[in-house]
This record gives C-alpha cells, sequence and structure tokens, in this order.
C-alpha cells in the first residue's frame, strides 16, 4: 500500500515538473505538410509577408505547425493547432524598450539574469479558438498581450510570460532537446 501511495505522489510530482518545463522540438516542413486552414489564413492575411518558413512543433504532448516570417521589418511568428486554427501570435521586440517594470520584477527573482530574447505575445484571454479576429485586433492596436522572454536567472534558462506591469503569468524551465538541431 505504501510503496503504490509513493507512486501516486511521485506520478503527480514528475506532471507538476513535466508542465512547468519547456522541451520544444521544432522541425522544418513543406506547406503541403500544413493544415489548410492556417494555409487560407496565410494567403488572406500574409500576401505582403517575406521568408515565409513553416514549422512543425511539439511540446510535450501538444502539437502544432508555426509559421514564421517578416513583415514591415518585424519577425512574426503564427501559432495554429494541429487542425489549423490560429493559437497566438508572437512579435519580436527590441529589448531596449521593456518596460521598466520588468526589469525591477527579474531583478527581485535573481540579483543576476541575461534576456537573451523578447517578443510580444497575442493571445486570446479565454481558451477560445479563434481564426482572423486576433490578427484585426493586432492590426487596430486593440490586442491584449504579454512580453514573452528567454531569460537565464541564477545560471537556469527559462521562458517567461510577463506583463508591462511585471506580473509573471508563466516560467518555465527551458530544456534544450538532446541530440536534435533547430532549423532557422
Amino acid at each position: 500500500m505504501k510503496t503504490s501511495i509513493l507512486g501516486i505522489l511521485l506520478s503527480f510530482t514528475m506532471l507538476s515538473i513535466q508542465a512547468q518545463t519547456k522541451m520544444e522540438i521544432e522541425k522544418r516542413v513543406n506547406i503541403a505538410e500544413v493544415p489548410e486552414l492556417a494555409i487560407n489564413f496565410q494567403k488572406k492575411y500574409l500576401s505582403e509577408a517575406n521568408k515565409i518558413k513553416w514549422y512543425f512543433e511539439q511540446d510535450g504532448t501538444h502539437q502544432s505547425y508555426e509559421c514564421k516570417f517578416k513583415l514591415h521589418r518585424k519577425k512574426y511568428s503564427i501559432e495554429f493547432n494541429s487542425e489549423g486554427l490560429l493559437e497566438d501570435i508572437e512579435i519580436s521586440y527590441p529589448l531596449r524598450k521593456l518596460p521598466d517594470q520588468i526589469e525591477k520584477t527579474l531583478e527581485r527573482n535573481s540579483k543576476k539574469f541575461n534576456i537573451k530574447r523578447s517578443q510580444i505575445q497575442f493571445k486570446e484571454p479565454r481558451n477560445e479558438l479563434f481564426q482572423p479576429d486576433l490578427w484585426t485586433k493586432i492590426t487596430n492596436k486593440e490586442a491584449i498581450y504579454f512580453f514573452e522572454l528567454e531569460v537565464i536567472l541564477a545560471g537556469e534558462f527559462f521562458e517567461l510570460l510577463i506583463d508591462s506591469k511585471g506580473i509573471i503569468f508563466s516560467k518555465r524551465r527551458i530544456v534544450p532537446p538532446t541530440g536534435l538541431y533547430l532549423e532557422f
């Protein structure tokens, strides 16, 4: 009995740790492998985009397709679920323009930190799947957004989802895949 209870507790602990860890695998794919709804989105909204590349992404059990491109001198990344429905939109963001509150929050969490990458992430506040509505809100500057940062805190690599006031909504330790290489 003690063994089975210990096993159950250990399983829950491992699930909790896994949920807080980012183990993302990304693989370049041909557009023929991308769901039709995602391709239709590209045709309708991204006609002015440059250097469009498609990727298949897996993070734990979550599978998605990601469209990376440049538009108006900015790098974009749009993620679609396996059916081709829009999940989120990310736009590169200059580190020098990050709100001061973000740096203050990072200083409170670690005396030594190094931000490696920053981008703005647009996502609907509810867990509903949406199509072009988010794109329209972004272009009209009406969308709700967060900053997604890849940062080294106390010697460990993390992905943070943080708002402009410095409130951290998500913190996941990044574990690079062993033996796999990302294509850019």
